[in-house]
């Protein structure tokens, strides 16, 4: 089972990018694009899902 040891991010206005290091010494990136009101996710420069800001924002609030 992999878990995630430390994770560092970088941010601008249409970027979110997490730097992901699992216990194995294993790293990851996932990032997320913002494209209007929609923000597509990449995990190793595969795509993922996208999702509308407004889902991410009903997501945050559930979880506050």
């Amino acid at each position: 089972m992999l878990f995630c040891l430390a994770i560092t991010e970088y941010y601008c206005y249409k970027l979110l990018q997490f730097n992901i290091t699992y216990n194995t010494g294993e790293t990851a990136l996932l990032r997320g694009e913002k494209d209007g009101e929609m923000v597509s996710f990449y995990m190793n420069d595969e795509f993922v899902t996208k999702v509308s800001m407004a889902d991410l924002n009903a997501y945050v609030e559930n979880k506050a």
